[in-house]
């Protein structure tokens, strides 16, 4: 399996709401690193880009029209500090001995755009919902070096922000609607190739990135978890997990969210091939009822076992035009856990296994929309009944559909 580097340690506490339970309840802290890792590559045009431009991932006017990654493309490393490192090696299209590498750091993650983001699809594309830019995030600030290797040895360019925030998303990356990222820099030529054949001119232009994001296998990386939306590519959904036998005196059919202030939390370990997902799940229609939950899923793979198939619950559109692409997913062949009843709930407990296709990850394999996330479905077991003989849960099956992002600034100050 390949193994990403990514750092930073940190003990993880997760805090469980107010109303969780109507006595104190303290949820076991877990240590992992906090850090996700995408594989950047080339943003190329599709029919909701507004130019025909040729697919880069830098735009560099006055250097070279525009640069692409090599066969090894690029890293996007995010921190849990809220910062980010953005590496790999650019080369000409067509001619790798001028390249150079890069390298760039990114500051101020926040979840809200704070001026408005660069809009530069077609405006159907934000009509209709396949660039949702209150889904986006941004960094605040960045600097860098593109470093000349090659034909461009001895050469340096220093690059810093210009315009709006640099900008992540599904359509953030200004040429398709696919998850991806772009941002203008300004650029300065701060040494010359060695080789006085070549030579750079700055003529008040700027240069622009256009990437695509894809997840990597990493060695180890958290994320935060949220309910997954509905979308025109499937209407129903908004639930973390639905229990459609669950029978209450008020509901026979319940969805179970993660609130916004306290996501669930999945840690991804590629050296093991497992991860884990921990954090309290509360009901949409009254908090007061409320599970922990705690999910451990192993054997990871990157393509399904023989025979097996994935779940396509999009509309047929995503798949067939290319949006949804079930070859980059990836997979756990099994998964356990419990749920642990709190609040009204409390005393009431649940084993969960695997029913179906094997857990699925990546961009639209939620079921939901075109957003970075998960899904499976699964059958429980009643281990105990809750202590209130009013609130009974009766084992049946149900569905995980997860919408998975970098964890925001107000969340990563509570994993130390």
């Amino acid at each position: 399996m390949n193994k990403k580097i990514v750092s930073l340690l940190f003990a993880t506490s997760l805090a469980l709401s107010p109303w969780a339970s109507q006595a104190e309840v303290t949820t076991p802290p877990v240590t992992q690193t906090t850090a996700h890792t995408w594989c950047a590559s080339d943003a190329h045009n599709d029919s909701y880009s507004f130019n025909t431009s040729q697919g880069h991932a830098v735009w560099l006017p006055g250097v070279v029209t525009s640069l692409v990654f090599d066969n090894k493309g690029g890293k996007f490393v995010e921190n849990a500090d809220g910062t980010a490192d953005f590496t790999g090696t650019l080369v000409v299209p067509g001619d790798a001995n001028k390249s150079f590498t890069l390298n760039v750091k990114f500051t101020g993650l926040q979840t809200t755009a704070p001026e408005p983001p660069k809009k530069e699809l077609d405006a159907k594309a934000y009509n209709e919902g396949k660039a949702d830019m209150t889904k986006w995030y941004f960094y605040t600030g960045f600097t860098g070096t593109l470093t000349g290797v090659g034909d461009f040895a001895g050469s340096k360019l220093s690059l810093s922000r210009m315009g709006p925030a640099f900008q992540i998303g599904a359509g953030a990356n200004g040429k398709n609607i696919q998850f991806g990222a772009s941002g203008w820099f300004n650029f300065n030529i701060d040494a010359q190739p060695t080789n006085t054949n070549f030579k750079f001119y700055k003529i008040g232009e700027h240069g622009d990135f256009n990437i695509d994001l894809n997840p990597c296998v990493v060695e180890k990386t958290t994320m935060c978890v949220y309910a997954a939306p509905g979308s025109i590519y499937n209407t129903s959904g908004g639930h973390a997990l639905w229990l459609p036998s669950m029978q209450t005196n008020t509901s026979a059919s319940v969805d179970m969210i993660f609130l916004d202030s306290a996501p669930g939390i999945l840690v991804e370990d590629g050296n093991t091939g497992t991860a884990t997902l921990k954090g309290t799940l509360v009901r949409a229609d009254n908090p007061n009822y409320s599970f922990y939950l705690d999910v451990f899923l192993s054997g990871f793979k990157t393509a399904l076992l023989p025979g097996e198939k994935n779940k396509q619950e999009l509309s047929s559109k995503a798949y067939s035009t290319g949006l949804v692409k079930p070859s980059t997913w990836y997979y756990y062949t099994d998964f356990t856990g419990t749920l642990t009843g709190l609040g009204y709930y409390e005393g009431l407990k649940a084993s969960l296994s695997r029913r179906g296709p094997s857990p699925q990850f990546g961009i639209g394999a939620n079921g939901k929309n075109l957003n970075f996330g998960g899904s499976w479905w699964l059958n429980y077991t009643i281990i105990s009944q809750s202590t209130s003989k009013l609130h009974y849960l009766y084992g049946d099956n149900g569905d995980i559909n997860l919408d998975i992002r970098i964890c925001p600034p107000s969340i990563l100050s509570k994993l130390k």
